[in-house]
């Protein structure tokens, strides 16, 4: 009995440090799948931002060409 108990223990230990093992794992995609989200949702927000700040600078460019586009249209094609 003595014998059979010891290897009992033994397959315990194993399986408990298999499943410590895959505990650590587990954390680890974890905490890489979290900050994958993070940086992808950072990332949104930086393009997000530049674009809305390129058209802010280029917005008086933008308005000087459609302005021009008109007054050309109104000369080719009056009202």
């Amino acid at each position: 009995m003595d014998q059979g108990s010891t290897g009992l223990q033994n397959d315990i230990q194993e399986i408990r440090r298999i499943v410590e093992k895959n505990n650590a794992m587990l954390i680890s995609i974890q905490r890489r799948a979290r900050m994958s989200i993070l940086f992808s949702s950072l990332k949104w927000v930086i393009l997000i931002g530049l674009s809305l700040g390129a058209f802010y600078f280029l917005k008086p460019y933008i308005e000087t060409a459609t302005g021009a586009y008109t007054d050309l249209k109104d000369l080719i094609i009056p009202r």
